[in-house]
């Protein structure tokens, strides 16, 4: 919390965007109130990786990662080594991992 004085308290957060991975510095005073996010979690399993050719390979993370739903084998996600991090080179094949899901869609 910060205080300045007199008056009501305010409290400097931050605030990371999970659609872009964009990170926003914001104070809020102490009636503010938000519209909590509404997150969920996925079962996944990792398929296999390969390297990114091109332009854009070294913005995207030099790596593109596939997931496929663990129930539904047909229903895959792709990933870029940005979006996965770099525990994405300790992955396995056929390893089970939990996907956070934003707006029905798989997010980093």
């Amino acid at each position: 919390m910060v205080f300045k004085g007199r008056g009501s308290s305010k409290m400097q957060v931050k605030i990371k965007n999970l659609a872009t991975g964009s990170v926003l510095s914001q104070t809020f005073h102490t009636g503010d109130s938000f519209e909590l996010a509404k997150l969920g979690r996925k079962a996944l399993k990792f398929v296999y990786s390969q390297p990114i050719r091109g332009v854009l390979s070294k913005a995207a993370g030099g790596t593109k990662y596939v997931f496929c739903e663990a129930e539904n084998a047909s229903k895959r996600t792709e990933l870029t080594g940005e979006e996965v991090g770099p525990g994405g080179q300790f992955l396995k094949a056929d390893q089970l991992v939990d996907g956070l899901l934003f707006d029905n869609k798989i997010r980093h």
